[in-house]
Parts: structure tokens; sequence; C-alpha cells
């Protein structure tokens, strides 16, 4: 929670520069008491409007279900979304599940491939 409570600016700013090009959701495992806080700044902050999260799906990352119901309510074809996560476990479940999928590392390197991955036809 705390990491989500100082949201990075350049982050902030990649997201919205990424909304102004196309759909941007959330899809995080953040339980209730962690989002209810959170969610409303995190959506002010970085121009979200689509959050999913597990608590209220009844399906968590890395199963194919939390993936394929974020695609379904957004009404998007799962070869053309790119998922970025943190951890290794929810990139090779989104591949699995066929999305585009980006390891976050640090914003310096996966800036750049989450733009390549956003361009690619």
């Amino acid at each position: 929670a705390a990491g989500w409570g100082h949201l990075d600016p350049v982050a902030v700013a990649w997201a919205r520069d990424a909304a102004a090009r196309g759909p941007v959701a959330l899809l995080s495992n953040m339980p209730h008491e962690v989002k209810e806080p959170l969610a409303p700044l995190i959506a002010e902050a970085a121009g979200i409007a689509d959050m999913f999260f597990s608590c209220d799906l009844g399906v968590v990352k890395p199963e194919a279900g939390a993936y394929e119901e974020t695609l379904r309510r957004l009404g998007v074809a799962p070869g053309d979304a790119v998922m970025v996560d943190d951890r290794p476990v929810n990139v090779d479940g989104a591949a699995r599940a066929g999305l585009r999928a980006v390891l976050f590392t640090t914003l310096a390197e996966s800036i750049p491939r989450v733009d390549r991955e956003l361009t690619r036809p």
C-alpha cells in the first residue's frame, strides 16, 4: 500500500500519455482494504478510468480468468492488449492468456519496451 500511495511522477506522466493514445486499464490483485482508499487516488493521478481488482473479479493474476474477464469487460481481444507487471509469474500468465506482456523492471528500461509493444501491429 505504501508504494501505491506515492506514485512516481514520471510513471504518472507516461500513463497519461499512453492513455491519450488508447485505452489504459489497471488490473491489480490489491485486496479490498487497500483498494478502497487508493483506487480513487490512482485513477485521478494517472488518468486511468478502467480499473479491475481481483477482489471484485473473483480471480487473481496469474490465473487466465483474471486477464480474460478484464479483457471481456474492456471489449479488447487478447492480442490487442499489452500487460505490464513487475512479477514474472503474472507476465507469464498474461502471455499464456494471449496478451503481449512486458516485465516491468525500471521506468527507464520498461517504458521503451512497452512503447514498442503499443506500436507493434
